[in-house]
């Protein structure tokens, strides 16, 4: 995730390419970053803050993507995709299923004999990807572990 300086540099660069809509989408988006650090009290941008707030707001345009689309609203869905796309520029890249199932077989044998359940292996490679797997894609991997 992006530091608020970035965003700052991103958005001049827009501005002076006279992309107006990729700008627009980058102050909602540090707005969006300044109103989280003000309710969790703290004054420096953090990786987990930065990357929970962009998930939430890929989640929002996913989901506003999705009604328009239902609708027909042709118009105000190619919006929300174009402002999809200027959120995931900023996601890190997602780890490969490989990578994903490596990170499994650690933590599974990390684990003691008796913790070796589906929700403990769970919680210990989410914690472990921090953000750079999708949580569907890594339940059915452990899943494949734990039939």
């Amino acid at each position: 995730m992006a530091q608020l300086t970035d965003l700052d540099k991103d958005i001049i660069s827009a501005l002076k390419q006279g992309d107006k809509e990729r700008a627009q989408v980058l102050r909602s988006l540090k707005a969006a970053l300044k109103n989280e650090m003000i309710a969790v009290r703290t004054s420096e941008l953090t990786e987990e803050i930065g990357l929970a707030v962009l998930k939430r707001e890929i989640k929002k345009r996913k989901e506003a993507l999705d009604i328009y689309q239902k609708e027909g609203r042709e118009d105000l869905a190619s919006q929300e995709q174009f402002e999809l796309e200027v959120l995931q520029e900023y996601m890190p890249s997602l780890l490969s299923q490989e990578e994903i199932e490596q990170i499994i077989e650690k933590v599974y044998s990390d684990l003691p004999e008796e913790n070796r359940n589906f929700g403990q292996v769970m919680k210990g490679v989410m914690a472990e990807v921090k953000g750079r797997a999708d949580g569907k894609v890594v339940a059915e991997l452990v899943k494949k572990k734990f039939p």
